[in-house]
């Protein structure tokens, strides 16, 4: 049965402070529970026992049963991975601002590739919106931000109420 078991962790990895939650995922429900492990990635020490909560199906899910496991009190910086018996779940990293250390690049790349260059960034400059003009002021938190002059906003005519 083990062979047909996973553990399912958040690959980013998790926050010191936050939920840390992972998925035992089995083909059929277990009866009798043992016990899951916190397992310190460096040293292989166990540093953390775990009670598998739950055992539900998902609706429309056919890879079989799912289990909770909650680690949220374990509050201490460094690398970890699960064990549930024989099976063992890729490595993660418990630390302060994870999800800003891996992915803040990947999330600006993303937006400056989908609006903020080549065609786009020409069409966009070309636009006239409601006779405003519109000038870029600076990058702000890595998403560009739009400004317009105080000096527009006063010609644009105020709707009649």
């Amino acid at each position: 049965m083990e062979e047909n078991m996973q553990l399912l962790t958040n690959h980013i990895g998790y926050h010191i402070n936050s939920e840390k939650r992972a998925v035992l995922m089995a083909q059929q429900s277990q009866h009798e529970l043992a016990s899951a492990f916190l397992v310190d990635a460096h040293n292989d020490e166990i540093v953390l026992e775990l009670s598998p909560i739950g055992g539900a199906n998902v609706d429309n899910w056919h890879q079989g049963v799912f289990f909770t496991l909650d680690f949220s009190q374990w509050t201490e910086q460094g690398h970890y991975y699960l064990r549930y018996q024989a099976v063992r779940s890729q490595s993660f990293e418990i630390a302060e601002s994870q999800l800003y250390n891996r992915c803040f690049s990947d999330i600006i790349h993303y937006f400056k590739s989908q609006r903020c260059g080549g065609e786009f960034d020409a069409a966009d400059k070309q636009a006239s919106i409601v006779a405003a003009k519109i000038r870029w002021m600076s990058m702000v938190v890595g998403m560009t931000r739009l400004v317009m002059s105080a000096s527009t906003l006063a010609t644009c005519p105020m709707p009649t109420i």
